[in-house]
């Protein structure tokens, strides 16, 4: 059950119910400008945020949302941490997002968000944002993840042999695998007291962070910044060490040391990385953690996944020889990490944009300065564009899928730039998984809890795993 200071103290909450008060005797006599979507704006300046905050936590974004577009329709207004806010969805709403390039949307950049994401790709705009994604997609580009492929099935290899004969959090597991595999793509470290000292911090980061933006001692918010804080500051130290270091590096963090079209400051280097581990470490984990729990449910499935994954193997010979070419081969081990985004919702929930100017959408205004919410979710499970939405069914990938619905890591300017990387984590992972171990679920407890910033599953996944007496 949530505590109440998971989100306020009892003297903060006294504190800003009066601060409410007067702020409603000068506003009660406003009103939302003509020809915007119906809805409410809830109570003043907070509207809306703490019940978004308790129905995401106990069903997810698209629960609340459904009952509000039963209320008021598709496109409805409210208001969330602060800024009045249109929710949309649909094909129309992503077409929306991907076709814009800078012209008429940014980056959401309210207070909340430049606490947690600081001068980051995720808040540029424009030119800017041009510069830093081109310098971002050079670190990240197919030669330099060609790279990582070993360090991947070495991590991979090395934490399995100690899950031999054992019940595992499938969760907490994967988790330190994903934090691992990114530490070393973006700061070239290893498993040590450091990088599970950053673990923790980052915890703590991406629980807090959703929550009423207060940085007042007491609060989440105020944990999550204060997490962040020490986060940047064991950067901080590498970025220093590495300036005094002779050696080189083939790490994310070196190529923006070394980039020579945009001069990015420390700070700016920092709040990119931390984006990235925010970007690429809890939702991957989430992702294996509910692959292998519905391949568990479903043997048919789990079969073809191995039966393509021994396949490269024969084909690969040794232990850990995997290629770039025979990740991409891995057609049916894609279509289930499709299926199970697309299932469980795990790209995000929801995309944020905010009005540069005046829009028109569905006949409706929404001023500059609102913010746009995606309700990604809801199109994941839309009857109408996926049949039988709510079965795991991986083949139904093999199909074309109409444009604008399924866009699981964005579109256009703001896709995301981590994808290949999540990707090649789950598939090298998955190919020494299911070659080499057997697992089976240890309860039949189900479910996500959306407590922090990403989806992350609510028990645990707990497992059985055993390794399989290979042939000689």
């Amino acid at each position: 059950m949530m505590q109440i200071g998971d989100i306020l103290s009892v003297p903060v909450i006294a504190a800003f119910v009066v601060l409410c008060s007067l702020l409603w005797l000068l506003l009660r006599g406003s009103k939302a400008p003509k020809g915007v979507p119906p809805g409410s704006f809830g109570w003043p300046l907070i509207g809306e945020s703490i019940e978004f905050l308790e129905w995401r936590r106990k069903l997810g974004t698209f629960a609340l949302f459904k009952e509000k577009r039963k209320k008021y329709g598709d496109v409805f207004k409210t208001h969330l941490f602060f800024s009045p806010t249109v929710v949309i969805t649909g094909a129309d709403a992503h077409k929306l997002l991907q076709n814009d390039g800078y012209r008429t949307l940014t980056s959401c950049n309210t207070l909340s968000m430049r606490d947690l994401f600081g001068e980051s790709l995720m808040l540029a705009d424009g030119d800017q944002h041009k510069q830093m994604r081109k310098v971002i997609m050079a670190a990240l580009q197919s030669k330099v993840l060609k790279n990582h492929i070993r360090r991947l099935e070495e991590l991979s290899i090395e934490m399995m042999r100690s899950w031999d004969g054992n019940v595992i959090s499938a969760s907490e597991e994967f988790e330190k695998f994903t934090f691992y595999s990114v530490l070393g793509l973006l700061l070239s470290m290893k498993p040590s007291q450091q990088t599970e000292k950053m673990r923790h911090y980052f915890g703590v980061y991406a629980k807090d962070g959703i929550s009423l933006p207060l940085n007042i001692p007491g609060t989440a918010y105020h944990r999550a910044l204060q997490a962040r804080k020490k986060l940047a500051e064991e950067i901080r130290k590498i970025i220093e060490h590495r300036r005094k270091d002779s050696l080189l590096y083939d790490d994310v963090l070196a190529h923006f040391m070394n980039a020579q079209d945009l001069h990015l400051s420390d700070q700016e280097i920092i709040d990119n990385l931390l984006f990235f581990i925010f970007a690429g470490y809890e939702t991957t984990s989430t992702t294996l953690s509910r692959i292998v729990q519905l391949l568990a449910d479903n043997p048919h499935e789990l079969k073809l996944v191995q039966d393509e994954q021994k396949r490269i193997k024969e084909e690969v010979g040794d232990e850990a020889s995997l290629t770039w070419e025979k990740t991409k081969s891995m057609s049916y081990t894609s279509m289930v990490i499709n299926e199970t985004l697309r299932l469980s919702h795990l790209g995000t929930e929801i995309s944020i944009r905010t009005t540069k100017k005046d829009i028109i959408y569905e006949g409706y205004t929404i001023p500059k300065g609102w913010n746009i919410i995606v309700d990604k979710a809801s199109i994941d499970i839309n009857s109408e564009i996926f049949k039988e939405p709510l079965k795991f069914n991986p083949s139904r990938f093999k199909e074309n899928i109409p444009p604008y619905v399924f866009m699981p890591f964005g579109g256009g300017v703001r896709s995301c730039p981590g994808m290949e990387f999540a990707n090649l984590e789950i598939l090298i992972f998955m190919h020494h998984f299911v070659n080499n171990y057997s697992w089976g679920l240890t309860n039949s407890l189900d479910g996500l809890e959306y407590a922090g910033l990403v989806a992350k599953t609510k028990f645990g996944v707990p497992i059985y795993v055993e390794r399989l007496q290979q042939k000689q």
